[in-house]
């Protein structure tokens, strides 16, 4: 951060090897007659695809096969909290959405910010309308986004599965920001 190159701190970058487990059946393997390459290979794409948005979204800082050390968005962002009595996805409202934006740096408003959420938790977010009861979320089609299914409040929502899944109080719901800059973790109230 600017802060950190300000008071002369460095920062060491580690090269860290992601493990992945592939499972397949001995029989497969032993005939000669199937070609398994394009199989297993999409299968490691997959697994690996899987622990980099892991690392990058719900990683919490320790240093062990799950976690390497790093801290994700939903970990270590800003967390800005739902009005009262709003502890679910269900009863968040237009309002708990823009907190979330207005937690945010303006300057990452000017960037690439954009959503991060779960595809299940973005289904539960659809019930969401602004003051005039249009739907918060508009797909790619109403609202064109390159690389992303469609945008909340004009942003871009990008989903993972490795994103937070997890419909109770106190539990991260989405993350909004920029990638290279700031991020700030929408949560339901305690």
């Amino acid at each position: 951060t600017e802060d950190t190159a300000k008071a002369g701190v460095s920062v060491t970058a580690t090269a860290k090897g992601i493990k992945v487990l592939l499972t397949v059946p001995t029989e497969l393997l032993d005939d000669s007659e199937v070609d398994l390459s394009q199989d297993i290979l999409g299968d490691f794409i997959e697994a690996v695809a899987y622990r980099l948005d892991w690392m990058c979204l719900q990683a919490d800082g320790t240093d062990d096969d799950v976690d390497g050390g790093f801290t994700g968005i939903f970990s270590g962002g800003t967390a800005a909290v739902a009005a009262s009595g709003n502890t679910t996805v269900e009863t968040l409202d237009f309002e708990d959405v823009t907190a979330t934006m207005l937690a945010t740096d303006e300057a990452v408003m000017q960037r690439a910010a954009c959503w991060y959420i779960h595809p299940h938790m973005l289904v539960r977010l659809l019930h969401i309308k602004d003051a005039n009861g249009r739907p918060i979320f508009l797909t790619a089609t109403e609202a064109p986004s390159p690389g992303a299914i469609g945008s909340i409040l004009g942003y871009p929502v990008k989903i993972s599965p490795a994103a937070p899944n997890e419909n109770a109080a106190s539990k991260p719901i989405a993350a909004f920001g920029d990638p290279m800059a700031l991020a700030v973790g929408l949560r339901t109230n305690f």
